[in-house]
């Protein structure tokens, strides 16, 4: 039987060509959002770029298709109880292939990664990403020829030799850039902050990053205003004379204030990106998790927008002030500290659902899981079970908390460190499996109020 995937190949030697609708040239290799002829999806169809036309107006990408509830049963394709995948559709690699119009079919870059790059790169944003999606399986179930998918056209063969730059790689850092900003921003934890804090840096990031910034948030914010202002250079003239000029440049300003305005910020650099623990970085190979009364630091935004719009403002939010080539950070946060229950004072619809999330809800139990109440001698069905216990999950007993660290399907036990007490800290014990069902829906309920 032949391989259908066989002559799924990346012309990585075919030269870019520019799309309109992603102002920017695409190489093969790279990831687009484009409208198919056969498919009708909402979004746009997944495509990854096999070779392009001579002429640069057509080109050749090879069809991915969305994983759906019916297709997963289908397949038997597994769960991930990760959280690092959670959350983050699935998409399928098909053997069709089909011809697209740069002019008129593509709509926007996308970004498809496997679980072996989202574990090497944890601290980037891969939550809540628009256009960001995971590869596992092909359109049979396997795993075969999923490999050679690489996130970029810098991971395939000879690429250095044939082009010197990936569009689509220089967006994505460009981001990850000033996400990492703004989460250090976020992630300081000294008290001298106070209950309300502003802060301003600046970093390097491209025009491409900025143009996707401004082309997924345009429409939920104030237009863009541009600002003149002047930049003091040193400059050093013949005969060792030093002198300072003023330079004049323009920038643009783009304000994040209310809440809609912060979940779309959110949909470009991931869901956590307005929210960070104030507390020290663990130790090296220590995870930490969120306790009770830990402070948050929060950019909550507000319900309407502040009139008359005022540059120097105390409202909560966002500022970007682009030049050119580097964007000013200016950001307002305010200290939330974690109480139970978390729907009393949370100050932020996307800081409440993105602690929700920690909980893993079984199949069918999104809607009747609030006032449940579990007996101990009830034993629930395995799919629930595992559903319930995965690693780094905590929960309490005989006055300690504990964290599952392995879990013993064959055997029915779970091995638990104690994280309480801190006299107590890496102490192991080990308990039947239903046993701790049943005691981390005890605490998940409690957090649930």
């Amino acid at each position: 039987m032949a391989d259908p995937f066989a002559n799924l190949l990346v012309r990585i030697n075919d030269r870019p060509i520019y799309c309109m609708g992603v102002k920017g040239a695409l190489s093969p290799g790279n990831w687009v959002l484009f409208k198919s002829s056969g498919i009708e999806e909402e979004d746009g169809t997944i495509g990854l770029i096999l070779s392009t036309a001579d002429d640069g107006n057509s080109m050749e990408v090879n069809i991915f298709r969305r994983v759906t509830p019916a297709l997963s049963q289908a397949l038997k394709l597994p769960k991930f109880n990760n959280p690092r995948y959670q959350h983050i559709p699935q998409i399928l690699r098909t053997a069709s292939r089909e011809r697209v119009n740069v002019f008129e079919d593509v709509k926007s870059i996308c970004w498809v990664f496997q679980r072996s790059t989202l574990d090497s790169s944890p601290y980037e944003g891969h939550q809540g990403m628009k256009n960001l999606f995971l590869l596992e399986f092909n359109y049979e179930g396997g795993r075969t020829h999923i490999w050679d998918c690489h996130p970029f056209c810098s991971g395939h063969g000879h690429y250095k030799i044939f082009a010197l730059e990936c569009y689509q790689e220089r967006v994505w850092n460009g981001l990850q850039i000033l996400r990492a900003e703004i989460c250090r921003h976020l992630g300081r934890y000294s008290e001298k902050q106070g209950s309300f804090t502003r802060v301003s840096s600046q970093v390097v990031m491209g025009r491409e990053s900025w143009e996707y910034l401004v082309s997924n948030v345009e429409g939920h914010t104030r237009a863009s205003t541009e600002r003149n202002g002047f930049m003091s250079k040193r400059v050093l003239e013949p005969g060792l004379l030093l002198k300072t000029q003023r330079t004049p440049y323009i920038s643009t300003l783009v304000r994040f204030e209310t809440v809609s305005e912060l979940r779309a910020l959110s949909a470009v650099l991931g869901e956590l990106v307005t929210m960070e623990v104030r507390k020290r970085k663990p130790k090296y190979t220590i995870v930490e998790s969120l306790f009770v009364n830990d402070i948050i630091n929060v950019v909550a935004g507000s319900q309407t927008r502040e009139e008359p719009f005022r540059v120097r403002t105390v409202m909560q939010g966002i500022d970007f002030l682009h030049d050119g080539s580097k964007v000013r950070i200016r950001m307002r946060y305010s200290r939330y500290q974690y109480m139970l229950p978390l729907a009393e004072g949370s100050p932020s619809t996307i800081l409440t659902r993105a602690i929700r999330r920690k909980r893993l809800l079984d199949p069918g139990d999104e809607d009747s899981s609030e006032d449940e109440e579990y007996d101990e001698g009830v034993v629930l069905p395995a799919v629930a079970q595992a559903s319930v216990v995965v690693i780094g999950r905590q929960f309490d007993h005989l006055g300690r908390v504990y964290e599952v660290s392995r879990i013993n399907m064959e055997g029915e036990t779970v091995a638990a460190k104690v994280i309480w007490p801190a006299y107590l800290n890496q102490r192991v014990d080990e308990f039947e499996f239903h046993n701790v069902v049943i005691w981390i829906r005890h605490r998940l309920a409690q957090e649930d109020g």
